[in-house]
């Protein structure tokens, strides 16, 4: 990854609702983070319950201003969460961004006092399993037909 990129996690706003609307309806990307069928009206009403929902994360990932990327953690239980993310705009794909990207997610979620997370991945997606070996996660189990439940220990920032 070059240095001049100026990477960082942003609020997500309704033009990062809109983008993501945009990139999972790509079909590989639909299928690397298996994402199902879903109504706009759905997502919609997802996207406005956000603010209320104490158990969910979610951030924007720009690269120079730009929307690349959406990420977060769910499913926030005590010392626990679930990550979650995806490279949308395809051009920043294996360049350095996804790594920058899970770092980022793992400050947030050290700052939210987490002490283990976990993400689900397809077998299928390989670059994403090596990516997150690189990083220390490890197989748990296998989540389910399609893929692996994959976890690791952290340790939480003084406040």
């Amino acid at each position: 990854m070059e240095n001049n990129y100026q990477l960082a996690l942003v609020a997500y706003t309704e033009e990062y609702f809109n983008e993501s609307t945009r990139w999972l309806n790509d079909p590989e990307l639909k299928r690397l983070t298996n994402t199902p069928e879903e109504p706009v009206a759905d997502r919609r009403r997802w996207f406005e319950q956000l603010g209320t929902m104490a158990d969910y994360k979610i951030w924007g990932g720009s690269c120079n201003g730009i929307p690349i990327a959406a990420c977060g953690i769910k499913n926030i239980r005590a010392d626990e969460g679930e990550l979650w993310g995806y490279i949308g705009e395809k051009k920043y794909w294996s360049s350095g961004f996804g790594t920058w990207g899970l770092m980022a997610l793992e400050q947030e979620a050290m700052k939210l006092g987490l002490k283990r997370l976990y993400l689900k991945v397809l077998c299928e997606n390989y670059k994403a399993i090596n990516l997150y070996f690189k990083l220390g996660y490890r197989i748990e189990r296998i989540a389910d037909q399609h893929g692996y439940l994959m976890t690791k220990a952290i340790t939480p920032t003084a406040q």
